[in-house]
C-alpha cells in the first residue's frame, strides 16, 4: 500500500498517492479502525519527510487530508490531531533529513499517547499546583563559549527584560584548572541572570545553559516559547554548534502535616516486613520510555525554600532526556513539545495517585 521509504520518487509518489488517499477514506468509515488511520496518517507523514524535494512533501500532505477530516468529526481526537498537522506544516519545509525525522519522533509521542490504552485524560491544570519551579537545560562541549556567553547572553536578554540583573554564583570562584580536571565540575552555572519581578531565570556556565521558571508557573506555552527565544540568542551567537544534550525538568513538592509521607505518590515500597511509607527516603531510579529517559528521584522529608518561606514535604524531581542528543539547535526546538508530553504522562498517569490528584483540583 505504501512505497519504499527509502526509495520515494516522483513517479512513485504519484502513482501511490490515489491508493493512500482511498485507502485513508475507506479506513475512515469504521469508527472501530481509528487506530488504523492514525497510523495512517503518521505513515505518509515519515514518508513526506524523507522527500528531498518540497513538490514530493506537499503531494503527501495532500494525502493526510482524509485522515484529518475523519479525526475532524471526533472530538476525543481533535486536539492530538491538531498537533499532528501543527508539526507537519513546520516541518515539511525543513531540508535537513535528520531534523525532519526529529519531528516525526516528537508527534508520534503526541499524537498516539492516550491511544490505545486506558488511562485517563490528563488535566489541562491543577488550581492547587504542586509545582516548585522547572528547568530547561543545555549542555555542550564548546571549551571557549563559557568566556564569551554570559556577556552575549546578558546584552540580548536586556533588550526585552529592562531590569535584568546579573549575578556571580559560588561556581564562578572555582579554579579553571580544576574544573578542567573534574568532569563532575564542567556543568556548574557560574553566572545567574533574572529580573526582580519576573518568573524566569537564566544561568550560563561553561559548558552549560539553563532556563528556570519559578513558582508561580507561567504555563508551558509561555515557558516553551522563552525557551525558544533563548535558543535562537545562542544560536546566533555562533558561540555553541550544537549541544550534547539538553533535557526539561519538573521539581513538584507535596505538603503533609506529619512527613515523611509518600501517600501523594503512586508508589509502595516495602522492605521485608516493614512498609517504608512514612520513614526517611531518598531514591532514584531511571527509567526508559521510547525515545527518551526519565530520571526520577523521590525526597522526603525534604525542604524547599519559596518567596513565601520555607516549605517542607515530598521533592519528586524528575528529569526527561533524549536518549539521541541533538544535532542542531533546530532538533532542540523540535524536541520540546515530546519532552513536555512524556514528562506530563509520566506524572499524571504513574507519579501522582488518583488521592492527590483529587485534592490537587484538577481542571479538565
Amino acid at each position: 500500500m505504501t512505497c519504499p521509504l527509502a526509495a520515494v520518487n516522483e513517479r512513485t509518489l504519484l502513482t501511490a498517492a490515489p491508493k493512500l488517499g482511498a485507502a485513508s477514506q475507506a479506513t475512515g468509515l469504521a469508527v472501530r479502525n481509528g487506530t488504523n488511520v492514525l497510523h495512517q496518517l503518521l505513515r505518509l507523514r515519515q514518508e513526506a519527510l524523507r522527500c528531498q524535494s518540497l513538490t514530493q512533501r506537499k503531494y503527501f500532505t495532500s494525502m493526510m487530508l482524509p485522515c484529518r477530516r475523519w479525526f475532524g468529526r471526533k472530538s476525543a481526537d481533535e486536539s492530538a490531531v491538531d498537533v499532528l498537522m501543527t508539526f507537519w506544516r513546520r516541518a515539511y519545509s525543513l531540508y535537513n533529513l535528520r531534523t525532519r525525522q526529529t519531528y516525526v519522533t516528537e508527534v508520534i509521542c503526541v499524537a498516539t499517547q492516550n491511544r490505545g490504552s486506558n488511562l485517563s485524560p490528563m488535566p489541562k491544570r491543577l488550581l492547587r499546583e504542586p509545582l516548585i519551579e522547572v528547568i530547561w537545560q543545555a549542555q555542550f562541549n564548546d571549551v571557549n563559549a563559557g568566556e564569551l556567553l554570559p556577556g552575549v547572553l546578558y546584552t540580548e536578554l536586556k533588550k526585552s527584560h529592562p531590569a535584568l540583573a546579573m549575578q556571580r554564583l559560588p561556581a564562578a570562584d572555582i579554579p579553571a584548572p580544576l574544573l578542567r580536571i573534574n568532569p563532575n565540575l564542567q556543568h556548574l552555572t557560574k553566572l545567574r541572570m533574572e529580573e526582580p519581578s519576573g518568573s524566569f531565570i537564566w544561568q550560563v556556565g561553561d559548558r552549560v545553559v539553563s532556563l528556570n521558571c519559578r513558582k508561580p508557573y507561567v504555563g508551558w506555552d509561555a515557558f516553551k516559547l522563552e525557551i525558544e527565544r533563548f535558543v535562537k540568542i545562542i544560536e546566533e551567537s555562533g558561540l555553541v554548534t550544537a549541544p550534547a544534550r539538553h533535557s526539561l525538568r519538573y521539581l513538584d513538592l507535596f505538603m503533609s502535616d506529619d512527613p515523611p509521607d509518600l501517600s501523594a505518590l503512586n508508589l509502595k515500597l516495602t522492605l521485608g516486613d516493614y512498609g517504608l511509607d512514612h520513614y526517611n527516603l531518598s531514591m532514584r531510579v531511571e527509567i526508559p520510555d521510547g525515545e527518551f529517559i526519565h530520571n526520577v528521584q523521590i525526597s522526603t522529608p525534604a525542604k524547599a525554600d519559596l518567596p513565601g518561606g520555607q516549605l517542607t514535604g515530598t521533592l519528586v524531581d524528575m528529569e526527561t532526556v533524549p536518549r539521541v542528543p541533538p544535532d542542531c539547535w533546530d532538533s532542540v526546538c523540535a524536541q520540546l513539545e515530546a519532552l513536555h508530553s512524556k514528562s506530563k504522562g509520566l506524572f499524571f498517569h504513574h507519579v501522582l495517585s488518583k488521592q492527590a490528584l483529587e485534592k490537587l483540583e484538577p481542571e479538565y
